[in-house]
């Protein structure tokens, strides 16, 4: 069961759109590419609830115009890429190697 702290994700972005009236949670689209960028501001622009899973190549990609509150970038495993990433004001980080990366708590 899921509950309104959880975040419903897929690379399936119609499934995503079909079915997230009936989530009791939170739900997102992943991106995995920068050519994913324009028609995911797309749906930003229309619905203020959709999250955002980004690679890391894509949100550092010029082109990345996704509201960061509700980004998440995966998979960050740089100290100062992290730190730079925390500073921007995203919803999440995904690391491999949590441990290290809590030194960096806002």
């Amino acid at each position: 069961m899921t509950n309104y702290k959880d975040i419903i994700t897929s690379f399936n972005w119609e499934s995503i759109h079909n079915y997230k009236k009936s989530f009791n949670c939170r739900y997102g689209i992943i991106l995995d590419s920068e050519d994913d960028l324009f028609e995911a501001q797309a749906i930003s622009n229309h619905d203020d609830q959709m999250m955002f899973m980004v690679s890391n190549s894509v949100i550092n990609s010029r082109n990345f115009n996704l509201p960061y509150e509700r980004s998440v970038v995966w998979t960050v495993n740089d100290e100062k890429e992290f730190q730079r990433l925390m500073e921007l004001g995203l919803y999440g980080i995904i690391t491999d190697i949590p441990d290290t990366m809590q030194l960096y708590k806002k």
